[in-house]
């Protein structure tokens, strides 16, 4: 996957000169570039109006990421939709109450342009 380093050995014989000669060749990969976020949980009151700002960050690499910005939940709002891990903020906003007495929960998932993903867990209280 994009995520892991890898190595490996190539063992070369040149039966040309007539003599048995091993020489292994190690070939290194390093991880590839992987998004993520600052934050991987993000607690919120029952009244709604909570706000939190997220940084999108490239950890792995030096490449600069795009990325876009969804959620599973309709009472989460996500500003802006997409950036880039060069200087990649967004806000997720908690657009409702929670009438419910217990507590609810949403996923926000940001994905990169190499596929790569990270999520956030929004946990909103309820009444009770």
């Amino acid at each position: 996957s994009a995520e892991d380093a890898r190595s490996g050995t190539i063992p070369l014989s040149p039966t040309s000169l007539g003599v048995n000669i091993f020489v292994p060749i190690t070939v290194n990969q390093d991880a590839g570039a992987t998004v993520a976020t600052d934050i991987t949980v993000f607690n919120a009151g029952q009244a709604g109006g909570d706000t939190q700002v997220v940084t999108v960050t490239n950890p792995t690499t030096s490449d600069i990421l795009t990325w876009t910005v969804d959620s599973d939940a309709t009472w989460l709002g996500l500003s802006p939709a997409s950036g880039t891990t060069e200087s990649g903020t967004f806000i997720i906003t908690i657009q409702a109450a929670n009438a419910s007495a217990t507590s609810r929960q949403g996923v926000v998932t940001v994905t990169a342009s190499n596929g790569t993903t990270a999520t956030i867990i929004v946990i909103q209280a309820g009444t009770g």
